[in-house]
């Protein structure tokens, strides 16, 4: 079985179980304001800039957890992932993976507007055909 990953939570436990584990990177992260990344440059980092010190750090990370990463062809906009976009980026994930891949992401019920957007998408694919292991993150409630 084939573990896909669109969320960070839980990574090293699935790794440490001998599971392949791959995390995909849905958004580019250009909307994100990243006050290192433009302190080393002294200036504003634009939105590309921002996209390719993200991605870098991203796969870093995933790598030294253990986990392959991806970048679909297919990703959205930081900020702008809609439900046709996550749908896009979702089923390109089950035809690079395979039916039987399980997709784990966060829930339609996230506060972030990209990540309910891959919440929704994947129940929209589980509704469809029941044939897609599809889990969902719950993040904790932040009172205030």
């Amino acid at each position: 079985m084939r573990i896909v990953r669109c969320g960070v939570s839980g990574i090293v436990q699935h790794v440490a179980a001998g599971q392949r584990v791959i995390v995909v990177l849905a958004t580019d992260g250009g909307a994100a304001h990243v006050p290192h990344v433009d302190k080393h440059l002294g200036r504003d980092a634009t939105a590309e800039e921002i996209t390719a010190h993200r991605d870098f750090e991203f796969g870093w990370t995933v790598q030294n957890l253990g986990a392959q990463w991806v970048i679909p062809p297919v990703r959205g906009r930081d900020g702008a992932l809609d439900d046709t976009a996550a749908d896009r980026v979702l089923a390109w994930v089950k035809a690079q993976y395979g039916a039987d891949v399980r997709i784990k992401t966060h829930s339609m019920y996230d506060t972030h507007p990209d990540h309910a957007s891959l919440g929704r998408a994947l129940q929209r694919m589980w509704d469809a055909d029941r044939s897609t292991d599809a889990r969902f993150y719950l993040a904790p409630h932040k009172p205030g």
